[in-house]
């Protein structure tokens, strides 16, 4: 299996390059400067993507720290929005088992106290 890797400073952040992971509690944080951080926070995750995509950045950012920061942090986004996507498909699918087992209960329920 081929892992997708980014490092920034002397962190490492592995994903396997397939969507069945879910996330209920590890989101990987990126290790980035807290000006950074607020920086692309405050242009939110569209911004920095558009901001990735400009094919002059390089005078921008000559060394690239700037670029590894952004791609940790839209990882660190993107972990986040699928940690709440796989606590929601939880929740609902706690909510259906619930609901199935009330229906079953009140079946039984029924048949137990039906006049005989």
């Amino acid at each position: 299996m081929r892992h997708a890797s980014l490092q920034v400073g002397r962190k490492i952040a592995t994903a396997p390059n397939h969507g069945a992971v879910m996330r209920w509690f590890h989101v990987r944080r990126a290790d980035i400067p807290p000006d950074l951080r607020s920086t692309f926070e405050q242009y939110g995750v569209g911004g920095v993507q558009s901001w990735q995509t400009r094919k002059r950045y390089a005078s921008e950012d000559p060394d690239g720290k700037i670029r590894a920061a952004a791609l940790a942090w839209l990882t660190e986004q993107y972990d986040r929005s699928e940690r709440k996507e796989t606590w929601s498909l939880t929740m609902e699918a706690a909510i259906v088992v619930l609901i199935v087992l009330e229906i079953v209960l009140a079946i039984v329920g029924l048949t137990y106290h039906a006049p005989k």
